[in-house]
């Protein structure tokens, strides 16, 4: 995903846990949340693939 793409998808997600949880802080935990677990699988590709060279 490009960074320009990612940005986008960034603010949409963000924008969506605005809408579905008015206490802006609770929207931010939870959009928070959803960006760990988006990036978990390519940080663990990425820790491994450093660890090897």
């Amino acid at each position: 995903m490009t960074a320009t793409c990612s940005a986008m998808f960034n603010a949409a997600e963000l924008a969506r846990a605005l809408i579905e949880h008015p206490d802006w802080q609770n929207a931010v935990a939870k959009y928070e949340g959803l960006g760990f677990a988006r990036i978990t699988e390519p940080a663990h590709g990425a820790a491994k693939a450093a660890a090897t060279h």
